[in-house]
């Protein structure tokens, strides 16, 4: 009769409409398709009020539910499979990128760029004094695990700090405060993690026995970041602050942490008070580090 037939109904329209939404209700697809194969398997034994009772159409609907079944447990097993790979690709880009930026490239199809203003960070430059003649004694492994070791250290000294890593460039470590995140302590926040930087690093030596010694920059103002070409991608930084920031660290002395004024005028009471006096920290103009980078480049 009519009443005996509502599992099929409901079953089947559970099914069609999983199929419609599957990205929105993938369960209710599993769940209307496990009905239907569970009314197939009954009526094919009798169990349904006027299902037929014919051998040769039992085994029929019972050979169908079962080819149901294996095609949907395979079906549920590579959707299973593609969002865990998924997954793990996300988890790998937001190593590389900051979550916005992802979420952008993926909405955008590719067609822009993304781009973002900030009006206060923090960017600090620091590299390996003397790298050039101590690499020139290690072997191409030494010289790989020596750094790869260096700088997993400085990333988990980054994530403590709040610092974003931007890249680094052969022996040289770039990273700011202040993006992609505001934060209103980014000045406090870099010279921390300039501070632990050194402290991890003073008792270093090369597998050659070279001391290790980083020279550190350090400059605050405004930048622009994006994302350039489409091989590789990196949250880049343009401006006038990546570069006073660098030629802060490249007119640098070993083992010293050089602060512009700018970072310096923003840095919190107790921070000043904090390093003034403090051995490593230098606080020097812009332009005095720009004579003494200009002077090592002669």
């Amino acid at each position: 009769g009519g009443g005996s037939d509502w599992p099929l109904l409901v079953s089947l329209v559970a099914l069609f409409a999983g199929t419609a939404l599957q990205g929105a209700v993938d369960s209710m697809l599993h769940a209307g398709a496990n009905m239907l194969v569970w009314w197939l398997k009954a009526a094919a034994v009798g169990g349904t009020a006027g299902a037929t009772s014919s051998t040769v159409v039992g085994t029929v609907l019972v050979l169908v539910a079962y080819h149901m079944e294996f095609i949907l447990s395979e079906h549920f097993r590579k959707v299973v499979l593609v969002q865990h790979e998924i997954s793990m690709t996300l988890g790998i880009c937001r190593t590389l990128l900051p979550g916005h930026v992802i979420d952008h490239m993926v909405w955008s199809d590719g067609k822009s760029s993304p781009c973002d203003r900030y009006e206060e960070v923090t960017i600090l430059f620091a590299d390996i004094v003397g790298f050039t003649s101590m690499s020139a004694k290690l072997t191409p492994q030494q010289l790989v695990d020596l750094l790869n070791n260096i700088f997993s250290l400085f990333d988990r000294m980054a994530l403590k700090n709040k610092v974003y890593k931007v890249e680094t460039i052969g022996d040289c470590y770039f990273c700011a405060t202040g993006l992609p995140n505001k934060d209103e302590e980014h000045a406090d926040n870099m010279l921390r993690m300039a501070l632990d930087m050194l402290d991890a690093t003073q008792n270093l030596s090369s597998p050659a026995g070279d001391k290790i010694q980083f020279r550190i920059g350090i400059h605050s103002g405004s930048t622009v970041a994006g994302v350039m070409g489409e091989k590789m991608p990196r949250y880049h930084l343009f401006g006038r602050s990546v570069r006073l920031a660098s030629e802060m660290e490249q007119g640098g002395k070993a083992s010293k942490i050089h602060i512009s004024e700018n970072t310096s005028r923003r840095l919190s009471p107790a921070m000043r008070a904090l390093m003034q006096g403090e051995d490593p920290v230098v606080f020097c103009t812009t332009h005095r580090a720009r004579r003494a980078s200009l002077a090592g480049k002669a």
